[in-house]
């Protein structure tokens, strides 16, 4: 009956502790909420993206028109097997993507380390203690027939757990979670810098080595014109001028040749670094370079979706929805913090009772605590919160202001030297027709190999600028992959909001 009445006095002692502090926090939130002034950040994420005009101009330059978004593997529609290689081989290899998957890990593995708060922490619990007890001693004096020597021996489980009423936890978690989503999304974008930056090193390369194979053909006209003048001179037919303007030619294109190899060495060691395979990458490139003719393909829908489709803006976003989790943590900061702690299990101070029933422990302590002075702490938290969350929201509209920019900046680019190609072919049409006459009429002996020689010259040098425009409308065509996202879509569609914290 005695042990009944305990038992029935511990419990309603418990209800009695739990209910008391369930009171206590009902009325210490209400007197927090009345103190407490919540933080609502103005700042708002622009959805804004005017770049229709300048798509709908640069289709009705020819350069471009109306299809579809690239797909995840946009380099295919360049029909290049050479290209699809070393992409591939870069995606593979690339030491800066290898860190970026290990970031992502990390950044996951830590959102998990955060979430685990939501749950009790539980372990096992060992104490044991070897004590001498004095006989004159505060316990043997009051109770004699306790040995001097004692080994009081604890085991047992106890539990932590943080009640989550104002889902401070939860919001840490997502925040976290946030974290690791924007990192993630920028993995995606450092696949689109590599799978970019190996195309156009690609591109350069074909395209100097392109240039190189007819300054050498150049130059070897220019030597024979050299010659040429040189013997004219000794019979009086040409003056010491020519001599040394060929000469000056002459020496003008040794001098480019030697920075087209020069260029072309920095092309390899960049492509080697970007494939992972080292500065000195070795395998020969085979492909020919050939001019970029197909029309470019701008999205129906760019204006709508170009947010969504952009790695760099859907990390940013991320990190959006990560900060007003954060302003969320903060202002829970300011609410009373409810904990309950627990310990189940056996303790006796001998080892024959230790298993026995009346060496059953058991404890359950809730716990209730509220800042009242905090020095200014919690306010000047939730003030860094809410500055980080504003500050997010510029940066990220900064970004989709120049991402508009970007987007048109590289279709006034494509459009200009598609329209620069245009113009150059014809003139080299023009100089070859030219060129062919001369050389019709120096075989009918009309006309002197000194023409010939000269007419051929200006042809090489027509079509070496004809490649130096290709080249660059590669480059072009590639940023404007780039200005789009490639074939980058976001997983989701976040909303930024703070939101209103509870209580």
């Amino acid at each position: 009956m005695f042990k009944q009445r305990s038992a029935l006095s511990v419990v309603r002692w418990l209800q009695l502790a739990v209910r008391s502090c369930l009171l206590l926090t009902m009325s210490l939130t209400m007197s927090s909420c009345a103190r407490f002034k919540r933080c609502d950040p103005r700042a708002k994420t622009t959805n804004n993206v005017p770049v229709t005009a300048s798509a709908i101009h640069a289709v009705q330059s020819n350069a471009f028109e109306f299809g579809n978004w690239p797909d995840e593997k946009w380099w295919v529609a360049f029909d290049d097997e050479e290209l699809n290689y070393l992409i591939q081989l870069g995606l593979e290899n690339s030491p800066l993507l290898k860190e970026l998957c290990a970031k992502v890990e990390s950044a996951e593995q830590e959102a998990k380390v955060v979430g685990s708060k939501m749950f009790p922490d539980v372990g096992a619990i060992a104490t044991m203690l070897y004590a001498h007890l004095p006989k004159n001693g505060l316990l043997r004096s009051v109770a004699p027939t306790v040995p001097a020597v004692i080994h009081p021996l604890i085991l047992g489980i106890g539990f932590e757990y943080e009640i989550d009423f104002w889902q401070k936890n939860w919001n840490g978690y997502q925040a976290a979670l946030g974290l690791a989503k924007s990192v993630e999304a920028l993995q995606s974008q450092t696949e689109l810098m590599v799978t970019i930056g190996i195309a156009s090193e690609y591109y350069i390369y074909l395209a100097n080595r392109e240039k190189l194979m007819l300054m050498n053909d150049l130059l070897d006209d220019y030597n024979q014109l050299y010659n040429l003048s040189v013997n004219l001179q000794k019979y009086r037919i040409a003056s010491s001028i020519d001599v040394l303007e060929m000469q000056e030619k002459v020496l003008s294109a040794q001098k480019q040749i030697e920075a087209l190899q020069d260029e072309l060495d920095h092309s390899k060691h960049s492509l080697g670094t970007l494939l992972g395979m080292g500065p000195d990458f070795t395998e020969e490139l085979i492909e020919q370079f050939k001019p970029f003719q197909d029309r470019v393909m701008i999205p129906d829908d760019i204006e709508l979706n170009l947010l969504s489709r952009r790695p760099d803006l859907t990390a940013q976003i991320w990190k959006v929805q990560a900060a007003a989790r954060e302003i969320k943590v903060a202002q829970s900061l300011f609410y009373p913090n409810v904990s309950l702690a627990g310990l189940g299990g056996f303790d006796s101070i001998e080892f024959r009772n230790y298993f026995n029933s009346k060496s059953l422990l058991g404890t359950l302590v809730p716990a209730i605590s509220l800042p009242i002075f905090t020095g200014g702490r919690l306010r000047a938290n939730l003030g860094v919160k809410k500055a980080k969350f504003e500050m997010l929201i510029h940066e990220y509209n900064e970004m989709v202001l120049n991402a508009a920019k970007e987007v048109a900046d590289r279709l006034s680019e494509v459009s200009s030297l598609t329209k620069q190609v245009a113009v150059q072919k014809e003139h080299v049409q023009t100089v070859s027709d030219e060129e062919a006459l001369i050389r019709l009429r120096y075989v009918n002996r009309v006309d002197s190999k000194l023409s010939v020689l000269k007419a051929n010259a200006e042809l090489l040098e027509k079509k070496i600028v004809e490649v130096e425009l290709e080249k660059w409308k590669y480059y072009s065509v590639l940023g404007f992959i780039k200005s789009i996202g490639g074939g980058y879509i976001s997983p989701v569609k976040i909303e930024c909001t703070t939101g209103e914290s509870n209580g």
